[in-house]
């Protein structure tokens, strides 16, 4: 019993690494947001102007879960990659699930093969797996934002030329232009 308590405990921290490990920031993304920081920094001290404020949007937390773990790195890059995948999840639902199949895939994998590394990898696999569809939807709409993209920005230089004030051409732009392009100028 205790040698299945000591694989659960490993096998979870092996899975924490390995999202820990393939959701770093690059280089631009900490300078983002750390400017994204100051901003908020910044409206917190000493207040902004309305319309300024409006372009700050405010991240809204579902559970109590949600309020514990926004408080690290980690949880606010999950987070932010939800949101790039336009996904409806949470980050406590996203470990929540990630931690249930981890234990499901360990458990039943123990049941058919006690063999401790074979139950390891489908626990950290299954683990894994809510991720790695996170990721999968977040890479299929930046691919489908970057092959709208040059007709977006073609249809905002056109509404620019025919008179049309920035405000004017973004709105109409996130008016006509197609899906995912329309969804995050509208925002």
């Amino acid at each position: 019993m205790a040698l299945l308590v000591l694989t659960f405990i490993s096998m979870a921290l092996a899975t924490l690494l390995l999202v820990v490990a393939t959701a770093r920031q690059s280089a631009e993304e900490k300078t983002v947001s750390q400017r994204m920081a100051s901003i908020h920094i910044s409206k917190k001290k000493e207040g902004i102007s309305p319309e300024a404020e409006q372009l700050l949007k405010e991240t809204k937390t579902t559970s109590r879960l949600d309020e514990i773990l926004v408080r690290f790195e980690l949880m606010r890059m999950l987070q932010a990659r939800i949101h790039q995948a336009n996904s409806s999840s949470s980050v406590g639902g996203l470990l929540l699930t990630s931690l249930g199949l981890s234990i499901a895939g360990f458990a039943i994998t123990w049941l058919f093969a006690p063999v401790v590394f074979i139950d390891l990898a489908a626990g950290a696999s299954l683990g894994l797996l809510p991720y790695g569809m996170l990721s999968f939807k977040c890479a299929k709409r930046v691919s489908a934002f970057n092959a709208v993209l040059p007709e977006a920005i073609d249809m905002l230089a056109r509404g620019l030329r025919a008179g049309h004030s920035l405000v004017g051409a973004l709105e109409m732009l996130a008016e006509n232009a197609q899906e995912p392009v329309a969804s995050e100028f509208n925002e």
